[in-house]
């Protein structure tokens, strides 16, 4: 107990500084992504609905690992979620009988209604300069994102149902973005890059754009 009681006592300088390279942050806002283009899931000249926006959450590490003076740089290791995709399309089978170009049905299939939802989530790991002018900080960042996509559709056949899903796979892309921090509360923006695999069929997100209101602990 006495050994115990001396490691605590030597660790209490690291820990009373510890705010200044180690911090627990978490955020919520919302996201709008963009979808894979016109004849995947959805074909723009059938009638269709997407709703590629909802919910997006965060939380992660961040800490400072370069300051001098007004200028720092930041490190964030941030596990991010964002859902509420969804599509749907009343689509001709095959594709051969719909014109991307004209975007029109030109006759001849079988219109069937599709319909998918799906999410995102990843890593995000990101280096966070900033300049801090009375107390509010400015900032920009960027860094690789890890991420893995879940994506399942569903398509009402005449006489069958038929359930596909993208398999989900990690995946490597980036992230950028800006943001502006009072008193450990910042409003960031970040877009966010991804890439779609036929695995055996695509997601649907290839880009997202989220707002995030973040508290760093």
């Amino acid at each position: 107990m006495k050994k115990l009681f001396a490691a605590l006592v030597l660790m209490c300088p690291l820990l009373a500084n510890a705010g200044s390279w180690f911090q627990f942050e978490a955020g919520i806002g919302a996201q709008k992504s963009s979808d894979m283009g016109d004849g995947i899931w959805v074909q723009y000249g059938m009638p269709h609905k997407e709703a590629l926006y909802g919910p997006a959450f965060m939380a992660g590490i961040t800490g400072r690992v370069y300051e001098r003076g007004a200028v720092d740089v930041r490190y964030h290791a941030d596990y991010v979620y964002f859902g509420g995709m969804q599509a749907g399309c009343l689509c001709t089978e095959p594709d051969a009988t719909y014109s991307i170009a004209q975007r029109r049905n030109l006759g001849g299939g079988t219109v069937s209604e599709f319909y998918g939802q799906g999410h995102t989530q990843g890593i995000a790991l990101t280096l966070q300069p900033g300049y801090t002018w009375h107390g509010i900080r400015l900032a920009v960042e960027g860094g690789p994102w890890v991420n893995w996509s879940t994506w399942h559709e569903t398509a009402y056949l005449p006489g069958d149902t038929v359930n596909g899903s993208h398999r989900t796979v990690v995946q490597l892309a980036w992230v950028a973005g800006a943001s502006v921090e009072y008193n450990g509360w910042a409003l960031s923006y970040r877009h966010y890059w991804e890439r779609q695999s036929w695995n055996p069929f695509p997601g649907i997100v290839t880009g997202t754009d989220m707002l995030m209101l973040t508290k760093r602990f």
